[in-house]
C-alpha cells in the first residue's frame, strides 16, 4: 500500500480522535464549573481538621468540631473526567509535532506552578475565611450562652431572695408570680445585651408535694417555643414535658449549651437550686432557627446554613444575592464545619449537624456593616486591605501574564522555525531536492536550517551524480557488449574441441584482447594482445587494434611481416603514453609445428607431455613505441613443434601479476599449475588455472585485466 495514503489516512484518524477528546474536554469543564458555581465544591474536600468548644464554669455549652474527609461524589468524579479529557486532548494534540511538544511544556513549566499557587492561596483563604467565621459564630454563640448563664444566675437570686422574704413585706395583691414575670423581664432588660436576637425564651418550674411530685410552671414566656409548649400551671409525671423539664442526665448540674428537642435546635441555659427546702428549675434560651441565625449572619457578614447530617432537617435563612460573577469567585471560600449538638432527652453529647460558611458579597463593604469594626478600625481600613490584596494579586497576574506572552513568543519563534524544518523535511521527502530553508538567525535553529539546506544540496548533488553514473554504467554495458561482440566466437569451430579462451576486464571494459585468424584448412593464427591501461581508452585501443588486425589479413602466415605492419600503422596512432604489447603464433593443428612472434608480451608456455613446462619468448618489444626501422631489427620469430596431445598457454600479465597481500602470483606458480594439470583437455585446464589464481587472490580484487587462452594438438595429428 502506498505509504503517503497511509500517512493521510493515519492524520485523518488522529485528527478524528483529537475532535473527540477537544468535545469532551468542553462538556466536562462547563459542566464542572456549573456544579461549582451551583453548589460550591468540585472536588468534595468540604471538611476541615479542626476542633472548637466553649466552657463556662467548667461545663461544655459550645462545640463546633470538624473533620477532614474526601466526600465521594458525583462533582468530584466529573473533576477528574475533565481533567483525564484535557490530559488526552493535549497529549493527542502534541503527539506528532515537536513544536506543539515544546507548547505543552511550557504550560507544564508555567501554567502548572500558576494553578498551583492560586490552588494554595485558595485553599489559604478558604482556610482562614472558615477559621474567621467559625471563630465569629463561636464567639457569638459564646457571648450568648455567657448572658444566659449570667441571666439564670441573677434570676436564681432574685427567686431565692424573693422566697426568702417574709409575705407581709410583699405588696398587697401582688403574687409570686407576678413577681416572679415582673423580674423576669427586668433581668432580661439588665443582663442579657443580645435581647435583639428573635426566638428567646425563658420558664421557671416549682417542684410541687403533691402526689407523684408534679411540676409547676410558674413562668413561660413566651407560652409557645417552636413546639415546646409551657403554659403555666401544674405539669403531672405523665405529662410528655414532664422529664424535658429536668432531664435525669442533668440532674442538679448547671448546663448551657446547643442541645436538640423535638427535632429543633435551642442554645440553651439550664439551672437547678433549692430555696425554702424548695426544687426549683430554670430554662432560658434562644430557638436556633433561620431568623437566629439570619441575625447572626448580619453581625458575620457570613451567610450561613445549618443543617442535618442525614439530610433530615435544613436551617437556612435568607442569603445576602449578588451578581453571579461575585458568587463565583468567592463560591472557593465556602467551607462546612461539624457541630456537636447535646441531645436533651438523653443527655448524648455527638457530631450531628453541619454548618456551612459561605462569604457574603458585603464582607468588604463595612458600611454596610453594623457598624463596630468600622467604628474601631476606621471606615476605609477594610477597602484599604482589600485593595490592597487586589492589587497585589492584579502584580501577579499582570507578571505572569507578561511571562506568559514572553514564553509564547519564544515559543512561537522556536515552533516556527521547527515547523520550517518540518515542513522542508516534507517537501525534501517527496523528492522536491530543490527547496531550500529561509535563513534563520545565528543560533542553533539557524545552524540546523544552514546543515539541512546544505544537506539537501549535497543529496541533490549525489543523486545527480547517481544518475551521471547510472548513464555511463548504462553506456559502458553497451561498451561491454559490444567489446564481447568484438571478441571471437569460439563455438561451432572446427578447432572449438583444440582452443578454449577468456577475457576478463578488470573493470566493464578493458584492453585485453585476443583473435583467433583461421588461415586455410590446418592452420590457426592466434592473437593475443595488452592495451596498457584499462577502461574505457584501452577498450577504444583495442577496438582499433582488430580493424588493423583484419586489415592485414595478407600477413596471417607471415607472423614477423604482420607485427611490422602492426606497429607501421600504430606507431602513428598511439599517444606517447600509450603502448600495446603483443603474442602472435602461427600454428599447424595437423603437424604440431607452430612459429611464435611476441612483441614485448609475456612469454607463452609450452605444456610437454614428457618434461616440465617451457616459457617460450622470442625476442621484440611492444608494439608503437618506436619506427618498424628500429622494430623491425629487433623483432624475431622462434618455431616449435607440440606433439599430439601437448598444449600452448598464451596469456596477459594480468594472470601472472595477480597479487594477495603484497604477494604475486608469478609464472612460476602459473607453469606449476600447468605441470599438476597439463593431462587436462584444454577446457578443464583452463578453468583449473583460474580456480588456482582464485584461491591465491581470495577476496582481493582483480587489478589488471586477464586473458588466458590455451591450445591443445588434438590427438590424431600426424
Amino acid at each position: 500500500m502506498n505509504p503517503l495514503f497511509l500517512q493521510k489516512n493515519k492524520r485523518k484518524v488522529r485528527k478524528r480522535r483529537q475532535f473527540f477528546w477537544i468535545l469532551a474536554a468542553i462538556v466536562t469543564t462547563v459542566l464542572t464549573l456549573w456544579l461549582f458555581i451551583k453548589n460550591g465544591g468540585i472536588t468534595g474536600l468540604t471538611r476541615e481538621a479542626m476542633n472548637l468548644s466553649l466552657q463556662v464554669k467548667g461545663e461544655m455549652v459550645y462545640s463546633l468540631s470538624v473533620q477532614f474527609f474526601i466526600k465521594v461524589s458525583a462533582p468530584f468524579f466529573l473533576t477528574l473526567a475533565a481533567l483525564f479529557c484535557w490530559w488526552m486532548m493535549m497529549r493527542n494534540w502534541a503527539h506528532y509535532y515537536l513544536n506543539r511538544k515544546l507548547i505543552v511544556s511550557y504550560l507544564f513549566f508555567a501554567l502548572i506552578p500558576l494553578l498551583s499557587t492560586i490552588a494554595i492561596f485558595i485553599l489559604g483563604a478558604r482556610t482562614l475565611f472558615g477559621l474567621t467565621a467559625a471563630h465569629g459564630v463561636e464567639s457569638g454563640m459564646q457571648a450568648l450562652a455567657k448572658g444566659l448563664n449570667s441571666y439564670t444566675y441573677h434570676v436564681q437570686k432574685e427567686v431565692v431572695r424573693m422566697i426568702s422574704e417574709p409575705p407581709g413585706k410583699r405588696e398587697k395583691g401582688t403574687s409570686v408570680k407576678r413577681e416572679i414575670v415582673d423580674l423576669l423581664e427586668r433581668l432580661k432588660k439588665r443582663e442579657l445585651s443580645s435581647r435583639e436576637f428573635p426566638g428567646f425564651f425563658v420558664s421557671v418550674f416549682y417542684r410541687t408535694a403533691r402526689p407523684g411530685h408534679p411540676w409547676l410552671c410558674l413562668n413561660s414566656s413566651p407560652p409557645l417555643v417552636d413546639g415546646a409548649v409551657f403554659f403555666p400551671g401544674i405539669i403531672p409525671p405523665d405529662h410528655p414535658l414532664f422529664h424535658t423539664i429536668n432531664p435525669s442526665w442533668l440532674g442538679e448540674r448547671e448546663f448551657s449549651g446547643l442541645t436538640r428537642e423535638n427535632d429543633r435546635l435551642y442554645l440553651k441555659s439550664f439551672r437547678y437550686f433549692e430555696a425554702d427546702q424548695r426544687q426549683f428549675v430554670i430554662q432560658a434560651g434562644y430557638a436556633v432557627n433561620k431568623h437566629f441565625l439570619g441575625r447572626l449572619q448580619e453581625r458575620l457578614s457570613v451567610n450561613l446554613a445549618l443543617e442535618g447530617l442525614n439530610d433530615s432537617w435544613r436551617i437556612t435563612p435568607e442569603w445576602t444575592d449578588s451578581a453571579w460573577y461575585i458568587r463565583f469567585f468567592l463560591r472557593p471560600l465556602r467551607s462546612i464545619w461539624l457541630v456537636e449538638i447535646r441531645e436533651w432527652d438523653t443527655g448524648q453529647n455527638q457530631l450531628s449537624a453541619q454548618m456551612l460558611f459561605d462569604a457574603a458579597p458585603n464582607l468588604f463593604s463595612p458600611e454596610q456593616q453594623d457598624g463596630h469594626i468600622s467604628s474601631f478600625l476606621g471606615d476605609n481600613q477594610m477597602q484599604i486591605q482589600f485593595a490592597f490584596i487586589i492589587f497585589t494579586i492584579a502584580i501577579l497576574v499582570l507578571g505572569e501574564l507578561f511571562a506568559l506572552i514572553f514564553g509564547v513568543l519564544l515559543i512561537g519563534y522556536i515552533t516556527r522555525s521547527l515547523d520550517m524544518l518540518a515542513t522542508g523535511n516534507d517537501i525534501v521527502a517527496q523528492g522536491q531536492l530543490s527547496y531550500r530553508l529561509p535563513k534563520m538567525g545565528q543560533d542553533q535553529l539557524g545552524a540546523m536550517a544552514r546543515s539541512f539546506n546544505a544537506m539537501v544540496a549535497n543529496i541533490q548533488n549525489l543523486l545527480e551524480e547517481s544518475k551521471e553514473k547510472e548513464k555511463l554504467q548504462e553506456e559502458l554495458r553497451i561498451a561491454r557488449e559490444i567489446q564481447v561482440s568484438l571478441l571471437p566466437d569460439l563455438e561451432n569451430k572446427a578447432w572449438s574441441r583444440h582452443l578454449d579462451a577468456v577475457c576478463i576486464p578488470a573493470k566493464d571494459v578493458g584492453g585485453d584482447y585476443f583473435e583467433v585468424l583461421e588461415i586455410g584448412d590446418r592452420k590457426l593464427g592466434v592473437f593475443v594482445a595488452d592495451v596498457s591501461g584499462k577502461g574505457t581508452s584501452a577498450a577504444f585501443y583495442m577496438a582499433e587494434m582488430k580493424g588493423i588486425l583484419l586489415a592485414l589479413k595478407p600477413k596471417w602466415g607471415y607472423p614477423v611481416e604482420l607485427v611490422n605492419g602492426l606497429n607501421e600503422i600504430l606507431h602513428g596512432a598511439l599517444k606517447s603514453n600509450i603502448f600495446i604489447s603483443a603474442f602472435y603464433v602461427l600454428i599447424d593443428l595437423k603437424t604440431g609445428e607452430a612459429e611464435c612472434v611476441r612483441a614485448g608480451h609475456c612469454p607463452a608456455i609450452a605444456a610437454w607431455k614428457d618434461r616440465p613446462c617451457e616459457e617460450i619468448q622470442p625476442k621484440g618489444m611492444a608494439l608503437g613505441l618506436t619506427t618498424n626501422a628500429i622494430f623491425s631489427s629487433v623483432i624475431s620469430s622462434e618455431k616449435i613443434k607440440l606433439e599430439a596431445g601437448e598444449k600452448l598457454v598464451l596469456y596477459t600479465d594480468g594472470l601472472d601479476e595477480m597479487a594477495a597481500e603484497h604477494e604475486l602470483y608469478g609464472i612460476n606458480r602459473l607453469k606449476n599449475t600447468i605441470d599438476n594439470q597439463k593431462h587436462l583437455p584444454a577446457t578443464q585446464l583452463k578453468e583449473a588455472i583460474l580456480n588456482d589464481v582464485n584461491r591465491f587472490i581470495q577476496s582481493g580484487e582483480q587489478s589488471d585485466d586477464l586473458t588466458l587462452v590455451i591450445i591443445q594438438i588434438p590427438e590424431n595429428s600426424s
